[in-house]
């Protein structure tokens, strides 16, 4: 755990940010504004894969008399679950998000601290419940405690990005059963070959196609997206975390 710096002020939670935070002001209180008092504390789970992050926020949390920590063996009982991804857990951690169905609970805020999340994972995480994203390099311990104080709901993620993406996901990808990179499920298990050094032939064998509908595949996705070819479909699909 890092040590506070001679003016008192909690260290940073550390690693290079790509994020914007997105959070409101804090007023003079150190609360955001407009949230509001409340005499019961806030029940946080912290899941991190980092046991030294992992303790050194439980007990910054724990020593804010508004904040009552429960362990990960009591998610359900949590008002809010904060999840700190380190630099290169972000999939573990959406994986983890999507096994939320069997400890979620009705209004439990979901705030994520991470260092970067493409346009594909921030959908798959909003999908499952994110309410807030914080930047690790510019959210420090006191930070960090702010949201989880926050009672309102998408403090984060604002409404109108939610609804969006809700929108986006029902009404035009699923019906055509893309994802939000817009690749369909046979595409992506072509470009996920094609990137393990595959040949066509070799993809149309394992696959179950025969070579000429593999290459119609690939063909009909460059088009769709706008792709030069399929080192450059390879590459997109890796840029927006789908392979």
């Amino acid at each position: 755990m890092a040590v506070p710096p001679p003016d008192g002020r909690p260290p940073p939670v550390t690693g290079a940010t790509h994020l914007t935070a997105l959070r409101p002001p804090a007023d003079r209180g150190g609360r955001p504004a407009g949230t509001e008092r409340s005499t019961d504390p806030v029940s946080v789970a912290v899941l991190a894969d980092d046991p030294i992050t992992l303790d050194g926020t439980v007990a910054f949390l724990r020593s804010n008399p508004l904040i009552s920590v429960v362990g990960d063996d009591r998610l359900t009982e949590a008002d809010v679950v904060l999840i700190l991804v380190s630099p290169e857990g972000t999939d573990e951690a959406l994986a983890r998000l999507e096994r939320r169905d069997t400890w979620q609970r009705p209004a439990q805020r979901l705030i994520m601290v991470t260092d970067s999340m493409s346009e594909y994972q921030l959908m798959r995480a909003v999908a499952h419940g994110l309410t807030d994203v914080l930047p690790r390099a510019q959210s420090d311990l006191g930070a960090i405690a702010d949201a989880v104080c926050d009672r309102r709901q998408r403090t984060g993620v604002a409404d109108s990005l939610v609804t969006l993406l809700h929108h986006l996901q029902r009404d035009i990808l699923e019906p055509h059963q893309l994802n939000a990179a817009g690749f369909d499920t046979r595409e992506m298990n072509i470009l996920r070959m094609l990137a393990d050094g595959w040949s066509t032939g070799e993809v149309a064998k394992e696959l179950g196609y025969s070579e000429r509908t593999i290459k119609n595949v690939i063909h009909t996705m460059l088009a769709r997206l706008g792709l030069r070819n399929r080192t450059h479909a390879v590459a997109h699909a890796i840029r927006s975390g789908t392979v």
